[in-house]
């Protein structure tokens, strides 16, 4: 998966090689907690908004049937 802009502001455009069936993205914070999910994606092509998230450093993990389909670091910063 590719994730950009990065760092960014309130949305970021996320890009899966190969087509997503059913797929989920999670942001957890540094240590952990999950903060945003979104559910059932299907494609290749999609634009997050996250403009609730406080500046900071997360971790995007996408994952499809159970597995994990790619992993980014995430750079919110202030708006």
């Amino acid at each position: 998966i590719s994730v950009y802009p990065n760092p960014f502001t309130a949305s970021f455009h996320l890009h899966a090689d190969a087509t997503l069936i059913d797929a989920k993205a999670t942001i957890q914070n540094v240590i952990g907690e999950t903060v945003e999910e979104f559910d059932e994606l299907n494609g290749n092509d999609f634009q997050i908004s996250t403009n609730h998230l406080a500046a900071g450093t997360y971790i995007l993990t996408v994952t499809e049937n159970g597995k994990i389909t790619g992993r980014k670091k995430l750079t919110v910063m202030n708006q």
